[in-house]
């Protein structure tokens, strides 16, 4: 990357950094009962329709039980890593259900999934991972299936 767009980049990042820290603090404070993210949605979505279909992508037909199996399933891999409430988690998955899941289980844990371009190499790729804050950013989550 070049100076001046490196330079940019440092500006945006400043420029938008007391946001996302003010939503952490907000999501850290919070606590588990005060609201309701995509994870108390889904776990309750799995015991009044589980059989029914959530997500439909390419070929592909996932139920809200399933989706929620794999959501605890990516949310216990986390929590083992010592993922909780407030903690960054990169996520750099290619659009799938797989993706969904994983940021299902970060809201599961309070955690903040940091959606990460998979477009990005190098340099640029090397900058998200150090200015996110993420605890667990290295490496792939093992297949939920």
């Amino acid at each position: 990357m070049d100076l001046p767009s490196r330079a940019l980049t440092l500006v945006e990042d400043l420029i938008g950094l007391p946001r996302f820290l003010a939503i952490r603090r907000s999501l850290k404070n919070a606590g588990a009962g005060a609201f309701r993210t995509m994870g108390y949605v889904c776990r309750d979505q799995a015991e009044k329709i589980g059989d029914r279909i959530a997500l439909r992508f390419e070929e592909e037909t996932v139920s809200y039980g399933a989706f929620n199996e794999g959501v605890n399933r990516f949310a216990q891999l986390l929590s083992r890593r010592g993922i909780g409430r407030g903690d960054v988690v990169n996520l750099m998955l290619e659009n799938s259900p797989a993706f969904l899941m994983a940021q299902g289980a970060c809201a599961k844990l309070g955690a903040i999934g940091a959606l990460i371009n998979t477009h990005l190499t190098g340099e640029a790729l090397q900058h998200v991972h150090a200015t996110s804050g993420a605890v667990y950013g290295r490496g792939s989550l093992p297949p939920v299936r």
